[in-house]
């Protein structure tokens, strides 16, 4: 009379382990479209992808104003504008600051000069909440060389000029009313024509000017670097409190 009451046994444990795995087995319609969809399941590296992926994108970024420079030298030209458009094409490069537009705001970096050494963050700070910023950027060019020589004999005349532009950046936080960065940085550049019978006094400027232009784009790409790593420390900075946030908000569990 055992051996019944065994087999009995065995068999109400099969029909478990069959109906135990049934239910591990069972999966949600969406993920069963999604499997016959792919073709397969995820692996979990592939997984861990995904949700790198998805905490990496769209880093926080400060929204920032950059000041037409001021032209602190004797040197004149469109210098101001043209180096602030440089410094904005390489942060829009960088992609790490959400850039306003300027265009009705009418005060420039010289505005903010008490001299060449200092500016006023107070002054900066108030301008800068009205702007809806929370960075504030200035530009000074402290100083211009322009060398040039030319060949007064034949009928083409080679040109060989040399430029060299001083240029310094400032990275003013508007919530702390503090300048957080300096950078500081020189250009150079040199270009060499020929010309019939020698250039005119209009081309003489034309051509000054576009071959500083290509010195101070240089001084501005030299000095971006130090305000970059403070915008980096600040990204990163954002990112541990909006993780503390998280985490205080869920009693423990952090949501990704």
């Amino acid at each position: 009379m055992r051996i019944p009451t065994l087999a009995r046994a065995a068999s109400l444990a099969a029909i478990f382990l069959v109906f135990i795995g049934t239910i591990s087995c069972s999966r949600s319609p969406a993920y069963q479209r999604e499997v016959v969809k792919s073709g397969r399941g995820q692996s979990e590296s592939e997984r861990n992808r995904i949700m790198e992926s998805a905490q990496k994108f769209a880093p926080l970024r400060k929204r920032a104003v950059i000041l037409p420079f001021w032209n602190d030298t004797p040197v004149k030209g469109k210098f101001e504008v043209l180096g602030k458009n440089a410094l904005r094409e390489a942060l829009l490069a960088g992609n790490r600051l959400n850039l306003v537009e300027e265009k009705d705001i009418p005060l420039r970096s010289q505005d903010f000069y008490l001299d060449s050494e200092k500016v006023n963050v107070a002054h900066i700070a108030e301008n800068g909440k009205k702007w809806g910023v929370s960075l504030v950027i200035l530009g000074r060019i402290s100083k211009i060389s322009f060398r040039r020589q030319d060949d007064d004999v034949g009928l083409l005349r080679p040109t060989s000029a040399k430029a060299a532009v001083s240029v310094e950046l400032r990275l003013v936080d508007v919530a702390q009313a503090k300048e957080i960065a300096l950078g500081e940085g020189a250009g150079l550049s040199q270009n060499s024509s020929m010309n019939l019978f020698g250039p005119d006094q209009e081309d003489n400027e034309a051509y000054r000017n576009e071959v500083v232009a290509e010195a101070l784009s240089e001084g501005v790409r030299k000095a971006l670097p130090t305000l970059l790593k403070e915008v980096d420390r600040i990204q990163w900075r954002g990112k541990i409190d909006r993780k503390s946030t998280r985490l205080n908000s869920s009693h423990g569990y952090i949501s990704y």
